[in-house]
Formats: C-alpha cells, sequence, structure tokens
C-alpha cells in the first residue's frame, strides 16, 4: 500500500531564505516515510524551531481518502509556496516560548499552517552540524567546492565550426527591390546629365576667336625664268662684260 508522504517527494530537499521586517530566515523542507518535516533557522541569532506534517496531519486537510491526483496537486501546491518565496512567520517574537507558526501562501483563500517549536541549543547544533556534512559530502563531486564554479574550463569548449554557406542564386524573374531601386536612380542620373547643357567658357576679349581652320594650299610652281626672291617678278638678265686685253 503507498503511503500518503510518497506523494509529497517534490517537498524534500527544500531551502529557501525568508526576509522580514530585519529579520532573516532560512527555511528546510525534508520529507521521509513518516512525515513532512520544517526547520526555520534565524540568522545571526543561532535559533532554530522545527515542525511537522503527519498522515493524519495532511489528511484532516485533504479529507480521509483523496485520490493520488489530489495528493500530487496538494503537495505541488506546498512546494510552489516554498519556491515562489509565499511563506511568512506569523506570532513572530524574540522571546523564548512563543508559539510561532510558519504560513505557506498567505494571500490564498486557505492558507496552510505549521506550528513551530523552538529546539534545544543541543539540537540546533546537532542540526547544523549534519546539515554541513551534507554539504561537504555533496562538494566532493565538485572538487570540495562548497558553491562550485560557474566558470567552464576553456579546454573543454571547443569553438564552434562555422560552414560557409554557398552564395544563393536570385531566380531569374526575381529582381532584388534595392537593386531595382539603385538601377532605376543611376538611370535617372545619366539622362539628367544628358538633358543638362554644358557651361560656355568665359570668352578672352583681347584675344580674338581663332577662326576655322583652312585647309592648306601647296605653294605655285615658279615660271621659268622667275627671280627666286619674287616668283611673280621675271628676272633681269645680265649681259657678260668682256675686258680687253693689255695687247689692244
Amino acid at each position: 500500500m503507498t503511503s500518503t508522504l510518497s506523494h509529497f517527494s517534490c517537498l524534500d530537499e527544500l531551502i529557501q531564505v525568508i526576509y522580514q521586517s530585519l529579520n532573516r530566515f532560512v527555511l528546510i523542507s525534508s520529507v521521509d516515510e513518516e512525515r513532512w518535516m520544517v526547520r526555520l533557522g534565524l540568522t545571526s541569532e543561532g535559533r532554530w524551531w522545527t515542525g511537522s506534517w503527519n498522515e493524519a496531519d495532511i489528511l484532516s486537510i485533504i479529507g480521509s481518502k483523496p485520490s493520488t491526483t489530489l495528493l500530487e496537486k496538494f503537495a505541488q501546491k506546498l512546494a510552489e509556496s516554498v519556491i515562489q518565496g509565499e511563506i511568512y512567520v506569523s506570532n513572530w517574537s524574540p522571546s523564548p516560548g512563543t508559539a510561532i507558526k510558519l504560513t505557506l501562501a498567505p494571500d490564498s483563500k486557505k492558507p496552510m499552517h505549521i506550528p513551530l517549536a523552538e529546539m534545544t541549543t543541543a539540537d540546533a547544533v546537532s542540526f547544523a552540524t549534519d546539515l554541513l556534512l551534507d554539504i561537504a559530502l555533496q562538494a566532493q563531486s565538485r572538487k570540495c567546492q562548497l558553491h562550485g564554479t560557474s566558470t567552464v574550463s576553456a579546454t573543454r569548449i571547443s569553438p564552434p565550426t562555422i560552414t560557409p554557406s554557398m552564395p544563393v542564386k536570385p531566380d531569374k524573374g526575381v529582381v532584388n527591390t534595392s537593386s531595382k531601386t539603385d538601377i532605376l536612380k543611376a538611370q535617372a542620373s545619366s539622362s539628367h546629365s544628358k538633358r543638362k547643357d554644358p557651361e560656355p567658357e568665359p570668352k578672352n576679349e583681347s584675344s580674338p576667336e581663332p577662326g576655322p581652320k583652312q585647309k592648306g594650299k601647296a605653294a605655285p610652281r615658279p615660271m621659268k625664268g622667275a627671280s627666286l626672291a619674287n616668283p611673280n617678278k621675271k628676272a633681269r638678265k645680265y649681259q657678260a662684260i668682256e675686258f680687253g686685253s693689255d695687247e689692244d
């Protein structure tokens, strides 16, 4: 026969911090075959309180013959209250012997209360020592580090392999919108530059404009007997002068 507490495994090994006024409490939840137990410690004081629910306490709340589904939902609701921090210490007083209660889901329609009794100094020290022993045993699997390390060795992480992707060829019938826009802008700019007349260069008034370059003509061949200095003028004829000899 399955016990009622077997459905409360979600409440085992839970730990939470409670901030209330100027006080800080640490809550530890554990489950065994006979009961669900909570322990509440007050920081900087070294004081501990304890409370528990057994099978009879649970059945008195949800009914004498609950279904498996109902038990699991009830346990899950309690676990969510612890995880979400929906916890409150009712009737809190630092005075010894004060009857305080741990309230789960205080804002719900049916909050759950667990009466707490203060532990003796010896029991509180024994529990704290056992808790530290459990933490030390678990730390052995992480090289005896109390909180472990969040940094992972770089040698254990291999860099991701980047595979170059092949260029995707656009479909023949599809033109990229941005490319099409750039082409239209370039065509419009080219057409505008063609229509624009070049500005005339300023004329220099001191120098006349050069006329159209004429095709050169060959110089006329000088006439026979013409002067070399002036081809149009006939050369003078000189008659040779004869000198008589001394004998005449």
